[in-house]
């Protein structure tokens, strides 16, 4: 399947004024020294702070900046870099410098269609709050043992083709976005790639993860994700419905 471009990364921006510069400076080298034909999608998710302006400034030919008004969500930026983007692969990356774009240089330089490239940290977590990586080991944990996977982390960036996103459809417009993307995606791939980095600390400000809201939204995503467990139908023609079953 032929695209415009190779990659598509989708970057949501809430409040970054102190990173977002230094994230989309670092993917076009990643991208270029990768060889890579890439389009960057940023979207300014409502910030109150010079996270516009400096976006403003920046004069880049692969980059796009769309803004909401108000808050969207990490989800519905993703749904809308799957709309804006034309390219065979897309992911996002978080604008916080905790995954740093240095990520994708691990990257086989052909991706197959056919396979998800997961990434997770393998070094790092101390940078987080105890609180945070209770929470995220338990939730690991949880999805593992309700859609019998071995997945080592759900919420990083991960590669996924356009091929594949196709026949899936995503509901989350929160965090849960990058879950949902993996279990979806893992009944589609022929196979799965797992890619370790070192997670940073945030160049500044608060972590946005753990909110009431967004514990809800969790809650609310698992439900859903597990009752459609063998009867989620991937497309509108129905091939898949009731005939894929979950590895």
């Amino acid at each position: 399947m032929l695209n415009d471009f190779q990659i598509g990364v989708v970057v949501p921006a809430l409040n970054e004024e102190d990173s977002i510069v230094s994230i989309i400076n670092e993917l076009c080298e990643v991208f270029e020294k990768k060889k890579f034909s890439y389009k960057i999608l940023v979207v300014d998710d409502g910030s109150t702070d010079n996270t516009s302006k400096l976006l403003n400034n920046l004069k880049k030919e692969n980059l796009i900046i769309h803004r909401n008004e108000e808050p969207q969500g990490i989800g519905a930026a993703y749904k809308l870099g799957m709309k804006k983007l034309n390219s065979n692969f897309i992911t996002w990356i978080p604008s916080d410098g905790e995954i740093s774009p240095q990520v994708y240089e691990k990257l086989p330089n052909e991706l197959d269609e056919k396979n998800l490239y997961l990434f997770y940290p393998s070094s790092g977590k101390e940078n987080r709050s105890f609180l945070r990586r209770y929470i995220s080991r338990t939730y690991i944990e949880l999805l593992n043992f309700l859609f019998r996977n071995k997945i080592k982390y759900y919420n990083a960036n991960t590669v996924i083709s356009r091929q594949l996103l196709s026949k899936i459809q995503l509901n989350s417009n929160g965090f849960t976005i990058s879950a949902e993307v993996v279990i979806k995606g893992m009944i589609l791939a022929d196979s799965y790639t797992q890619i370790p980095f070192t997670l940073h600390k945030r160049n500044a400000g608060e972590a946005k993860a753990i909110s009431l809201k967004n514990l809800i939204d969790v809650f609310l995503c698992i439900i859903q994700l597990y009752f459609r467990y063998f009867k989620y139908n991937f497309n509108k023609t129905g091939a898949y419905e009731n005939t894929i079953k979950w590895k």
